[in-house]
């Protein structure tokens, strides 16, 4: 009994190929903003993890080997580190409430992911990867 499922870097959402259940999830366009969504839009269309096409896997669109193409996988870009995208997601889960959902930060400190965002690299001593922060409310 999960809806979502976070290591390291990969957002994973419980159907398809990540799971047993029927969790599903929408991405928006880049221009919206988390505080623009303000109930479950009528135009979504649902997607769960499914990163196969065929007998051809997905890869995550940044090149890294052996990694999946997870439905929610726009939170993040990489150029030297995990810069965030402001991507915000709706997911419906198996109890057919609706989230909304953004990451907004990957580093375990604000410095570190400042850092990040305007250097493209953090230091040694920023680096506490694989500690998110969210925001995240229901929609109904």
């Amino acid at each position: 009994d999960w809806d979502i499922a976070f290591k390291r870097y990969a957002v994973r959402i419980n159907s398809g190929y990540s799971g047993p259940s029927c969790v599903e999830a929408a991405s928006l366009a880049e221009s919206v903003t988390y505080d623009d969504v303000t109930e479950v839009p009528s135009n979504l269309t649902f997607v769960g993890d499914e990163w196969m096409e065929g007998c051809v896997a997905q890869g995550d669109g940044v090149g890294l080997e052996g990694s999946y193409a997870f439905r929610l996988r726009n939170y993040w870009t990489y150029d030297g580190c995990l810069k965030m995208t402001g991507r915000v997601f709706v997911i419906a889960l198996a109890n057919g409430r609706h989230v909304k959902l953004t990451i907004t930060n990957y580093y375990g400190n604000d410095t570190a992911q400042e850092q990040c965002n305007e250097t493209g690299g953090i230091t040694a001593s920023n680096r506490a990867s694989a500690n998110f922060k969210l925001r995240w409310g229901f929609l109904d």
